[in-house]
């Protein structure tokens, strides 16, 4: 059984989860989340346009890291606390093909995808005890993905992480807001409705930030003709990190319900490892410059 347990050095979350080390890796044998092996997963939780014909399908994860069953019971120990780890744990098929790439989905496919991120984050939040769901997708070995078909993964936290609580002060005192004139000139594309950008400050070489130019909180604000837009700009910018490598995560930045916050997905190419001085000050190295990323990925 998994187990959260709070960090107090730090402030962060650790879950306990060792039956994940048993998990399957295919990056070459035939895919357990083709049409015909649906038998080799957990029961569908969506399937999009049908069940019969899907072209994207939802479960819930094989080897979770969180406990669907249960409950959330904080206990308090000499550092901390600790608890079940209590909450829900799902995958997005986004493709039937195993050798299909994100970057090459036509429109209705995309479309598709967007409707199962948007689908599945609002039926999670809806589940009692839910305060917090991360949507993120894992592509390639070097970003902890663990097989090749495309998929994204999403996970509903009893609590709000750290993390998302920095995200939701750094909106409340106007960052995101300084950050996106100070960062104008640090663009990679933009277009009608949105704006790509590598920012200065960024922690990995080729990070990028996509953000709509009309604010929005999460995902489900988009009308139809933004979603389009939106997919088109992600797939778009995953082909530029894919000059430099094949292995990157996408972090999609998304408010709770009934609060505000600068939506923004976060695209990371997976080029550098964080040594010495990063695992023990928390000061990064980045090898290069913003001149140099923007004109790489441009």
């Amino acid at each position: 059984m998994s187990e959260y347990r709070f960090n107090p050095f730090d402030g962060r979350v650790v879950i306990v989860a060792s039956h994940r080390a048993g998990r399957p890796v295919n990056f070459h044998g035939k895919s357990p989340f083709v049409p015909e092996n649906e038998k080799l997963t957990p029961p569908t939780t969506l399937a999009l346009p049908s069940p019969q014909e899907w072209k994207v399908r939802c479960f819930n994860n094989a080897f979770p890291a969180l406990e669907r069953k249960g409950k959330y019971l904080p206990r308090k120990k000499e550092l901390g606390w600790q608890s079940a780890a209590f909450g829900d744990h799902e995958v997005i098929a986004e493709t039937p093909s195993q050798t299909e790439q994100y970057e090459d989905f036509d429109e209705y496919q995309r479309l598709l995808v967007f409707e199962a991120y948007v689908n599945r984050t609002q039926s999670l939040y809806n589940r009692p005890g839910i305060k917090y769901v991360s949507l993120f997708k894992n592509h390639g070995p070097k970003a902890g993905a663990s097989i090749g078909h495309e998929h994204s993964q999403i996970l509903a936290l009893p609590f709000v992480p750290l993390e998302a609580q920095r995200r939701g002060d750094a909106y409340g005192k106007g960052l995101y807001a300084k950050a996106v004139k100070a960062e104008a000139r640090n663009t990679v594309k933009k277009t009608k409705g949105f704006t790509l950008i590598r920012p200065s400050f960024a922690v990995h070489p080729y990070e990028l930030w996509l953000y709509p130019n009309k604010p929005a909180s999460r995902l489900a604000d988009f009308d139809a003709a933004a979603a389009g837009e939106f997919m088109a700009c992600l797939c778009d910018a995953i082909r530029r990190v894919k000059r430099v490598t094949q292995d990157y995560n996408i972090l999609f930045h998304q408010a709770q319900p009934g609060e505000k916050m600068f939506f923004h997905a976060q695209i990371i190419p997976r080029t550098n490892v964080w040594a010495g001085l990063e695992l023990e000050s928390g000061v990064i190295i980045n090898s290069k410059t913003v001149k140099d990323a923007v004109a790489a990925l441009r």
